[in-house]
């Protein structure tokens, strides 16, 4: 709810009457979008908000701050600090526009115009010296150092007062707005949690629709039993090279059926224990999948109900969820400082940085959790060993000697380093998939390869340059 020009030209009065000539204490920030001048304790505080949708201007008890200070608000301490106020006015008439003039010839400009709400700091030549958000429009710049002036005048039709002028109007503006935001804040409160809910059970209904299909996938598999069972029976007239079979007529008297030897195995007995295996597989996962399945379909309709009575949860313990959560995300969102810091890094041709992982363990974390999708990742083909990520920059090319320096420290980091030669596989990180349950392994859906033999005085001098002194031995 934002003040209109009537409300704001008798909050004016009232306010010059009581602050003119008192000391600006304090200036902290309560909110994002708030600006509060603690006048002591003679006067109440003056508290500014250009909030979109809630614009507006008050005295005030509140005096608590969000507990961090923005460089806007550090500026209005340095030059407003323990100023007096001589005398607060509307710079123009039929406006939402005021001024507040400082024994240090400074003012402060609180344009208090909706969504492009602004409040400004503005020296004694009306230069702009500070500002909440800067902004451009076509007619005017809002920016430090460009001289103030107010946005072009407009007709508006003449609004209604929606306060009591001749009683305590500042109380009656905090609770009305303070109404409001609660009411805007528990929509929001109520919304956040009927999404999160939503996005639970979205996720439910995908993993209950993934699991139904691997139940009728089990099912299938159970009649692989009957398969082996035929392989067994016709292993006795199988011919040497026979790959398939067609029978019309089974002997267990069944429907028709045609036997396949999966690739790579031979004989029909190897047949028959590939599709037995298959099917107890298959028989063991089915229980599984009918009780995971019955899990699921509960948390289904829990979360139902959930959203159906969300309205009735206190607004105290959803606003906590919201709270808890969003500090939750907040943390998640950054990555620890340093983070490349637990890695091995070796400098290579033209001072760039290789990094090397020391373990299973590490080399997952070092390409996936490290390395960007344009880096380039570095194995020894066939040999266990470390992955060796080659960082890149946006539009850079990998020089020839680098890429050299590189493999050359991927097959000395691995089971190949005896050999002294060896094939290096190298591909861009966003190439590559982690190969589920197995740590450290992955595949390439692209890749290159290089063949390099190590040189034992660069593998030195690059461990030297590097700092690892330690491992020259090793060399």
């Amino acid at each position: 709810m934002d003040l209109n020009y009537l409300e704001i030209e008798k909050l004016v009065k009232k306010t010059d009457e009581q602050l003119q000539g008192k000391r600006v204490r304090k200036v902290i920030e309560p909110q994002e979008w708030e600006i509060l001048f603690r006048m002591g304790k003679e006067v109440d505080n003056l508290l500014f908000s250009i909030k979109p949708g809630y614009n507006f201007f008050t005295l005030t008890k509140k005096k608590k701050s969000r507990g961090f200070s923005s460089p806007f608000c550090l500026k209005l301490r340095k030059h407003l600090h323990n100023q007096v106020i001589r005398s607060l006015s509307l710079v123009r008439k039929e406006d939402r526009l005021l001024k507040i003039s400082f024994s240090n010839e400074w003012s402060l400009i609180v344009e208090l115009l909706g969504r492009h709400g602004n409040i400004l700091l503005v020296d004694p030549e009306d230069k702009i010296t500070g500002i909440h958000h800067p902004s451009s429009f076509t007619t005017r710049k809002l920016l430090p150092g460009y001289r103030y002036t107010p946005p072009p005048p407009h007709k508006i039709p003449v609004p209604q007062v929606r306060f009591d002028l001749k009683g305590n109007i500042f109380k009656e503006v905090e609770n009305k707005i303070g109404e409001e935001l609660e009411k805007l804040q528990r929509e929001k409160v109520y919304s956040f949690y009927r999404k999160q809910i939503k996005k639970r059970l979205k996720k439910v209904k995908s993993t209950i629709k993934k699991v139904r299909n691997e139940k009728e996938r089990h099912k299938i598999h159970q009649g692989f039993q009957r398969v082996g069972n035929l392989f067994l029976i016709v292993q006795y007239n199988w011919k040497p090279n026979e790959k398939k079979r067609f029978l019309e007529n089974p002997p267990d008297g069944g429907e028709p059926l045609e036997l396949k030897i999966p690739e790579g195995i031979e004989g029909p007995v190897s047949a028959a224990n590939y599709y037995f295996k298959i099917y107890k597989k298959a028989k063991r996962g089915l229980d599984i999948v009918k009780k995971r399945l019955q899990d699921l379909e509960r948390e289904k309709n829990k979360l139902e109900k959930e959203i159906k009575k969300s309205e009735e949860i206190p607004f105290e313990k959803l606003e906590k969820f919201y709270q808890d959560s969003k500090q939750k995300k907040k943390k998640s969102s950054k990555k620890p400082a340093n983070f490349s810091h637990g890695f091995r890094f070796f400098v290579v041709d033209d001072g760039k940085k290789v990094y090397v992982g020391r373990n299973a363990q590490e080399n997952h974390k070092l390409t996936f959790s490290f390395a960007n999708g344009r880096d380039f990742w570095l194995h020894a083909r066939n040999f266990h060993g470390s992955h060796v990520i080659i960082p890149m920059n946006r539009n850079e090319e990998l020089p020839q000697q680098v890429l050299i320096d590189a493999a050359m420290l991927a097959l000395h980091f691995s089971g190949g380093s005896k050999n002294r030669q060896g094939e290096i596989i190298y591909s861009r990180k966003k190439h590559l998939r982690a190969v589920k349950g197995e740590i450290g392994k992955v595949l390439t859906s692209k890749s290159n390869n290089i063949t390099v033999k190590i040189d034992p005085q660069r593998i030195e001098d690059i461990i030297k340059k590097s700092k690892y002194p330690e491992l020259i031995s090793t060399s």
